[in-house]
């Protein structure tokens, strides 16, 4: 299970698994993300996350792109793909499936809908443990 759950990046996870075929819900969600504002706060850069990863010079950040050999990325791509047709342990799937059973809930079909399902089985398999 993903160590992120319950931050942007979980969510943000759980978004790319729900909407893997539909590529304009997940452009649209990347222009969003990208077009708006990180606050200031202390120790924190702040800005629009485009311009922080394109222009890390202007936010006095250091740029950590870095090469990778084409046989390592190979490596990395094949350890990722997914394999099968579970978008995460057969049980974990299996237990949501259930749940959504029990709860008369279809499969979200935009963002708000991902976002709703997601934070209800979260807290669902907290309680379960």
């Amino acid at each position: 299970m993903r160590g992120d759950m319950g931050t942007e990046n979980g969510l943000v996870a759980v978004m790319q698994t729900l909407f893997a075929g539909d590529e304009n819900e997940l452009d649209d969600t990347a222009q969003v993300w990208n077009t708006h504002y990180i606050r200031s706060r202390e120790y924190v850069f702040h800005g629009r996350p485009v311009n922080m990863y394109l222009y890390p010079d202007l936010f006095n950040a250091e740029e950590h792109i870095r090469q990778v050999d084409d046989h390592v990325l190979h490596f990395c791509r094949s350890e990722c793909a997914e394999e099968d047709e579970y978008p995460c342990e057969e049980e974990i799937f299996e237990l949501g499936c259930i749940y959504m059973e029990e709860n008369l809930l279809k499969p979200p079909e935009n963002v708000d809908q991902s976002r709703a399902l997601y934070l209800s089985l979260r807290r669902w398999f907290i309680q379960q443990l």
